[in-house]
């Protein structure tokens, strides 16, 4: 973690934005990849993760408004390597080394942050910081169990 000074409420806010929109990115991304699996048994494991980062958009929707501010998903987004996904088709291992890509930014995003933040945020922060490394175990999970189909086919 990086010893910055305290952000204040008002940089407290719009980190929580940031985070915000990377949340939005990360459900357009699974949502891309479930439907390259399409129907395969993979594709379930995804929707554990769209499930977290759709409650993760939800929750810090709500905390954003609570502290007053207007929650501006979809402006500011640094694009990840995940919109080509959304582009182009690509195969399964691709669609899952994007999704690895993009939680590990994320785990990543939170943990650089999480000293920074408001005190009273960053329980807060280190629950999403918690929720990110399940959602990148998941998809480390899946590589792994791909892995072994592979080997099996």
């Amino acid at each position: 973690m990086v010893n910055s000074p305290l952000l204040d409420s008002s940089a407290t806010l719009r980190l929580l934005e940031v985070f915000l929109c990377a949340e939005v990115s990360a459900v357009a991304d699974h949502l891309s990849a479930i439907d390259t699996l399409h129907a395969a048994p993979l594709a379930r494991v995804l929707r554990h993760n769209l499930c977290s980062h759709e409650d993760r958009v939800r929750l810090l929707t709500k905390e954003i408004l609570r502290l007053g501010g207007i929650p501006s998903a979809g402006n500011d987004v640094t694009p990840s390597p995940a919109p080509a996904m959304r582009a182009t088709a690509f195969d399964i291992e691709t669609a899952v080394a994007l999704l690895e890509a993009g939680e590990t930014r994320g785990r990543d995003a939170y943990l650089r942050e999480l000293e920074t933040v408001d005190p009273k945020e960053q329980p807060f922060v280190r629950w999403l910081l918690s929720e990110q490394r399940d959602s990148r175990a998941l998809v480390l999970d899946l590589k792994a169990m791909m892995a072994v189909i592979r080997r099996h086919d």
